[in-house]
């Protein structure tokens, strides 16, 4: 039946085939009509796919002239000399020689039609190829790189080709790749030392080629100034343009043919320009280190007096030390440096002193300068509004910068006539004040209120790389001090006065406004103390002080909590202390104490204008715009401002700033903490192993509930992570960690790849139905594997079936890893045994005989036709068997089943025994009305002879089953009585012999 199939198909493909033109592009309309021609040659070939032979009879191969198909050869044949695949094709034409042949070739497993690219021209009787020596379907060609320096042959360069490997070019710079297969695009590099890395591709499509790859040098040059390097350097190199250098002082220039000498010229504004050549050699230096000078010129100074020439004025150039004018009032500075500003000054006898800048930029500079004899004093008086100002730096444009006195005075002598002197007045604590005046003349006096300096803070938020908006910042900031200045005419409430004598107000002495307070008149061992008690936030406390009393024996001492912080003594005028003050409940007090002996002065002292931090902190609060910034503006000196930031999406930070002298620019980088929480399949528990892996911060285990934190990390746009458990896959990818997250992750438990290798005697079995318990079922591809992908380690059934072949069943325990069975499938066939009688005995089928396939275990019975059958037989060249049948000699023997099924022919003795009725009643009863010979068709060679009792014979037949005697003779009917057979063999070696006992 199996084989009724296959021929029906057959015949279908058959007809189809050629009920269509044929079509090169289409291998199933591919066929010939051979007698269409009147001459062939003969092509034996190995089709060949993606560089591989075919080892598949399915596939095929056909030659077209044009769109006329000349031949076709499947199924391949397979050739064990050589173990290889070869077609035998014939191709037809009806010209003795000329036509073009185009050979197509089909993989019938993939669907892969190849059009081979050598053409062939027919000739009658030719003959392309034997089984020996194949004509191979693919045409290969010889590949020259020719490796080249400008116009010299490199040899010693090592050349690859992808997919022929590495070539050492030669003395001429060749290297040769032999053999090498078509192909639109094949990659090739070239290597050398002192060469630039060489890449390409060619075109291989129909001829030998020779490619050229030109090598070239990669050239820098370091421009420095002899210690630091020099940035927009201008490098021009010829032939080769202009590059600019790089903070590090570098531009390289790259393709650079070889060449003994290349001109180059580096340029920089202020510097001179720089000239020389290099040699571009392959084994030449790779950096030029260029050392530019800067650029000098000459700075010349005239002075005069009302016009007339100044000889022996000192003039002073910072940096170039001094030069004194000669008798024309000139004074010449050489190899001066450009400068946008130089600082210089001119000193005279006589004369006013002279400062000023000038610049050099791009030439010599000549500065003429007219001096003036005239000068007044010019007095400051600086104030901050109520008290005067100590320390503030006055500056007066030609005449230097002084500091104010406690009382906020400075003065200037000798200024000369001016009607508009710049000044400026600067102090650490306040605004800079600048304006102008003018000396006529007269002396001048100048009073200036200064503005107590506040800064701004500006805080920018950022992840690191990008600004957080709406981040909210709080900051502490102190109340303004507190002043108490006594111009109230009294003493606060919380002051205390103690001692011998209690302090009290004065309006006889004062340092600002009317009052102050004085210490209580004492005497000799006495003391008069005054105190507060207050709490404050950290800052200063300051105050004015006067003292008059016996210099080393009586003496004002003022005390921070019972610690002494100073002391004055003599006829002292006012003071202005400060001391720092911590945060917290603090006692401040001034004792004026008298020693044991005499009284000079007015023995007493005098405090006024005390100033003293406030006592509560004040909370400032804001958000952060889409730049991430907030600006908390006028905020007072402090030495540190506590702040905290807040962003839900980010971590929680706090620090603190100082503000002292200069706005200030905070800079904050939040971070974030990432969690992680895996699922694992199945729910299986969380082990000590299991981990977690993010880049740059480690690995991290995992608790019992598969949770872990990563914190304090960096915020960006990708960041791997690795999640790593026992039993289960690793899981990775990367996270956006730009805000606070859990990141979620289902793992998988490892799988892992079953694959069944199939063969039979080392040869792949195509087609096997491969059963792998729940996993599923899988068909043996035609390297003879069947693979189950992602398997669950486990004990699993397995079975291998299909019609052809022996069923093979199993288990397979698969483990923590890959795994491969391999299976030998033995090929089944039938045997089928066709059982006879011996010819000598004349042959019929033997029915209802028993044979046994002994070395097997398996029986069966014939049927009436002498045949019995066995299915699934694997091979085997020894299959003992043994025929039982009555009537017939036991018959063994041994049959051979390697590749094919089997047919048995076997002949059987008989057995020189014949039973006969001896006994017939002809009365039509239906009882014993013929003479009866059991298994008569076992003889029906035989001939049957009846003799009476006389010796006449009577009756003769030969197949006596057919032919039975009924007791009559011609129809006619015969006496009762004895009668006589003789049975003969054909041969006449077996006779039987009998009596028949005729009764009606």
């Amino acid at each position: 039946m199996k084989r009724l199939v296959f021929s029906l198909l057959a015949s279908l493909i058959s007809i189809y085939a050629f009920s269509d033109v044929a079509d090169p592009q289409d291998p199933v309309t591919w066929q010939v009509t051979a007698n269409d021609y009147q001459y062939s040659m003969t092509i034996t070939t190995a089709l060949v796919f993606d560089m591989e032979e075919s080892r598949d009879v399915t596939d095929k191969i056909a030659a077209f002239s044009g769109n006329d198909c000349r031949g076709v050869a499947q199924p391949i044949t397979y050739v064990p000399e050589s173990d290889r695949y070869l077609a035998h094709l014939l191709v037809y034409s009806n010209n003795v020689s000329g036509d073009t042949i185009t050979l197509y070739m089909h993989d019938e497993s993939t669907n892969q039609l190849v059009e081979v690219a050598e053409k062939l021209i027919f000739a009658a009787n030719a003959t392309f190829g034997s089984t020996e020596d194949p004509y191979l379907s693919i045409t290969t060609y010889d590949v020259v790189i020719r490796v080249m320096a400008g116009t010299d042959s490199v040899e010693g360069a090592t050349v690859f080709l992808d997919g022929y490997g590495e070539q050492i070019s030669n003395d001429h710079g060749r290297a040769v790749f032999n053999d090498v297969a078509p192909l639109d695009s094949i990659y090739y590099s070239v290597s050398e030392a002192g060469f630039d890395y060489y890449e390409n591709s060619l075109a291989l499509t129909d001829e030998d080629i020779v490619e050229t790859a030109n090598l070239t040098l990669t050239r820098s040059f370091s421009v420095t100034d002899g210690e630091s390097p020099l940035q927009y350097a201008l490098i021009s190199l010829s032939a080769y343009g202009s590059k600019t250098t790089d903070m590090q002082g570098m531009a390289s220039f790259s393709e650079i043919t070889p060449s003994d000498s290349l001109f180059y010229s580096v340029s920089l504004d202020e510097y001179d320009l720089y000239t020389d050549s290099i040699a571009a050699l392959p084994f030449g230096a790779d950096t030029e280190d260029v050392v530019l000078n800067r650029t000098r010129y000459e700075v010349g100074f005239t002075i005069t007096d009302s016009g007339q020439v100044v000889e022996g004025a000192t003039i002073l150039l910072d940096g170039y030390g001094s030069q004194v004018t000669n008798d024309e009032g000139i004074a010449v500075f050489e190899e001066v440096l450009p400068s946008d500003s130089i600082y210089y000054s001119i000193t005279t006898p006589a004369y006013d002193f002279y400062e000023n800048s000038l610049a050099v930029v791009d030439g010599n500079v000549e500065i003429s300068i007219d001096i003036d004899l005239t000068a007044y004093d010019v007095y400051f008086s600086i104030i901050d509004g109520k008290i005067p100002i100590e320390n503030a730096r006055v500056s007066l444009e030609g005449y230097g910068i002084k500091t104010t006195d406690v009382y906020g005075r400075v003065a200037f002598q000798n200024v000369i006539l001016d009607d508009d002197i710049a000044y400026s007045i600067t102090h650490d604590d306040f605004y800079s004040y600048n304006s102008s005046l003018a000396v006529v003349d007269t002396a001048v006096s100048k009073k200036v209120t200064l503005t107590r300096k506040t800064f701004n803070a500006v805080f920018n938020v950022s992840d690191g790389t990008r600004a957080i908006e709406n981040t909210r910042i709080s900051i502490e900031i102190a109340e303004p001090d507190r002043v108490i200045d006594f111009d109230s005419a009294g003493i606060p409430n919380y002051f205390k006065t103690s001692g011998n004598s209690e302090w009290a107000i004065d309006n006889g002495e004062s340092f600002q406004g009317i009052y102050s307070i004085k210490s209580g008149v004492v005497y000799d061992n006495q003391f008069s103390e005054v105190s507060f008690n207050r709490k404050v936030v950290t800052g200063k406390i300051s105050f004015f002080a006067k003292v008059s009393s016996e210099e080393g024996n009586d003496h004002l001492v003022f005390y921070i909590d019972g610690k002494e912080k100073a002391r004055w003594s003599g006829d002292v005028d006012w003071v202005h202390p400060t001391f720092e003050v911590e945060q917290g409940e603090r006692t401040f007090k001034w004792v004026y104490q008298k020693d044991g002996s005499s009284s000079v002065e007015s023995d007493c002292a005098w405090i006024d204008y005390i100033q003293f931090p406030a006592e509560n902190m004040t909370r400032v609060s804001d958000s952060t715009d889409a730049e991430g910034k907030i600006l908390f503006p006028n905020l007072l000196p402090y030495d540190s401002i506590y702040y905290e930031v807040s962003n839900v999406k980010y971590n929680y930070l706090d620090d603190s700033i100082k503000i002292l002298s200069n706005n200030i620019e905070e800079n904050i980088n939040l971070d974030v903490d990432l969690t992680f929480s895996i699922n694992k399949e199945f729910n299986s528990p969380f082990v000590d192993t299991d981990s977690v892996y993010l880049e740059g911060y480690g690995k991290q285990q995992l608790d019992e509930n598969g949770f872990t934190v990563f914190e304090q990390v960096i915020p960006t746009d990708s960041l791997k992570y690795i999640v790593d458990c026992e039993d289960y896959d690793i899981d990775s990818g990367y996270v956006t960690a730009l805000y606070i997250d859990t990141i979620y992750a289902d793992i998988n438990a490892s799988r892992y790849d079953v694959t069944f290798s199939l063969n039979y005697n080392g040869n792949p079995i195509k087609g096997l139905s491969v059963y792998l318990g729940e996993v599923g079922t899988i068909t043996s591809d035609r390297s003879g594997q069947a693979t189950f992908p992602d398997v669950l380690p486990d004990t699993i059934s397995f079975s291998v079936d299909h019609i052809d072949y022996l069923r093979k069943e199993g288990e397979l325990i698969l483990g923590q890893k890959d795994t491969t069975l391999t299976l030998e499938i033995l090929p089944v066939y039938y045997l089928r045994f066709n059982v006879q009688s011996a010819t000598n005995t004349g042959s019929v089928y033997v029915n209802d005989a028993e044979i046994t396939l002994t070395s097997l275990e398996r029986s069966a019975t014939t049927s009436d036709f002498g045949e019995a059958e066995f299915d699934e037989i694997t091979p085997n060249g020894n299959i003992t068997y043994t025929i039982k049948a009555e009537g017939y000699y036991d018959t063994t023997g041994v049959v051979s089943v390697t590749n094919a099924d089997v047919i048995k022919d076997v002949a059987m003795e008989l057995i020189p025994k014949m039973k006969a009725a001896n006994f017939i009643s002809p009365n039509s009863d239906g009882h014993n009305d013929y003479w009866e010979i059991y298994n008569a068709e076992r003889y029906d060679e035989f001939k049957v002879q009846i003799f009476s009792a006389s010796g006449e014979l009577i009756y003769e037949t030969v197949n006596y089953s057919t032919n039975r005697w009924d007791g009559t003779v011609n129809g006619n009917e015969i006496p009762d009585g004895i009668y006589y057979y003789i049975m003969k063999s054909p041969h006449g070696d077996i006779v039987f012999k009998g009596i028949i006992n005729l009764l009606k």
